[in-house]
């Protein structure tokens, strides 16, 4: 390329518009929502205007793997939570190990969280399935809360329930502080829409009562373990049940009361 056209290309790119960093922060907040945290900080480096905008994005969503080392890892999730703790957050999303992680220190942050209303919460503990942590109950009091989805913790026992805005809830291998902590919770979340349970194999519950008027879709998946000589029981009472999925190995009997709004099933 000739001089010339070097100053050309040099003139055009000085001259070219920033136009993601021309866009308000309210929409900025929008599009780095739908990033992992750990991306979402890298933005810190593009000008000065982004040096802290990161901060301020209403979604925490990340993983111990993404970091060195626990201690870097707890810095960091408290560090978020405290910093403009007044402002409401949209997504709390965490993977960890409890192996590692402190009861308390989950507990700690899973109030704060509560505190701040947050409408979507995805915790999933990695570790080698011990159950050891039970969720605070200050969890069923969220009622900003529009989805919950757990994986390897034990729910405690629901004493008092107010979700008024739950509409999903996917619950894997879980366990519950007694057996009818489940069927409570079910049944006191009165918007609830959809509903997927992954049983475990020593979730404790003989019977699973699922009654709700405003549920639309229930998938129950439990443990495919043959040497499970279980015989439980799930009964579903449910009007407005459009989709049903079956497929558990234990349960050698599904009752279903009220089934004519049902449009798609499997088993």
């Amino acid at each position: 390329m000739d001089e010339d056209g070097e100053k050309r290309v040099r003139a055009k790119r000085s001259g070219e518009v920033d136009w993601i960093s021309d866009l308000p922060d309210c929409l900025l907040f929008q599009v780095l929502s739908n990033l992992p945290t750990k991306d979402v900080v890298k933005t810190s480096v593009l000008s000065t205007r982004w040096i802290n905008l990161w901060k301020y994005v209403p979604v925490l969503d990340l993983g111990i793997g993404d970091f060195p080392d626990y201690n870097t890892f707890v810095g960091f999730v408290d560090g978020f939570l405290d910093f403009n703790s007044e402002s409401p957050l949209e997504k709390f999303k965490l993977k960890y190990d409890c192996d590692d992680a402190e009861a308390n220190l989950i507990s700690r942050w899973i109030n704060s969280v509560v505190t701040r209303k947050v409408k979507h919460i995805d915790v999933l503990d990695d570790s080698s399935g011990s159950w050891d942590f039970q969720l605070p109950a200050t969890l069923y009091t969220c009622e900003s809360l529009v989805s919950l989805k757990l994986c390897g913790l034990t729910l405690p026992s629901p004493k008092f329930v107010s979700l008024p805005s739950l509409k999903a809830m996917d619950l894997i291998i879980a366990k519950f502080a007694d057996e009818l902590a489940l069927e409570t919770l079910i049944s006191l979340c009165p918007v609830l829409e959809s509903l997927a349970i992954e049983r475990c194999f020593c979730d404790d519950i003989e019977v699973l009562r699922v009654s709700s008027q405003s549920l639309l879709s229930f998938t129950h998946v439990a443990d495919s373990s043959q040497h499970l000589d279980e015989d439980l029981v799930l009964a579903i009472d449910a009007p407005r049940l459009e989709y049903l999925m079956l497929s558990d190995y234990r349960v050698a009997s599904f009752v279903v009361k009220n089934p004519a709004s049902l449009v798609k099933s499997g088993y």
